[in-house]
């Protein structure tokens, strides 16, 4: 497996905070990294790819990864709304998505088909 990190620290939630020591945020060029993966065959980027570990966050917890400076690199969640504005925001989030998907088709009807196998559907 390719990840090297020095530290890996479980907290109480089943959230990991990942320290990559090899890391330095402020000088890192991934363009150097990604240089060697545009000559690869589909294939060998699918090789490559099954080589590293993934990544599998609980419910209800989030993966933090930093560099050798403690600089927040990226992160990941399982539920983002939950874990950024708490549950009940999300709920609200969810059921306004859900209600703006079943109103889009009376505020925007389809149109009706360019086919004369249709003509019965015509209004």
């Amino acid at each position: 497996m390719r990840r090297e990190v020095a530290n890996v620290v479980c907290l109480p939630l089943g959230s990991i905070v990942e320290v990559f020591f090899n890391i330095d945020i402020n000088t890192y060029t991934p363009q150097t990294k990604l240089a060697e993966l545009q000559n690869l065959t589909p294939s060998e980027i699918e090789t490559t790819r099954e080589s590293y570990l993934p990544l599998e966050v609980p419910p209800g917890g989030f993966y933090l990864a930093l560099d050798c400076h403690l600089q927040r690199l990226f992160v990941l969640s399982s539920d983002s709304y939950s874990f950024l504005y708490g549950s009940e925001v999300r709920k609200r989030v969810q059921t306004q998505f859900r209600e703006n998907v079943a109103d889009y088709p009376s505020i925007h009807p389809p149109s009706v088909p360019n086919s004369s196998r249709h003509k019965e559907y015509e209004q």
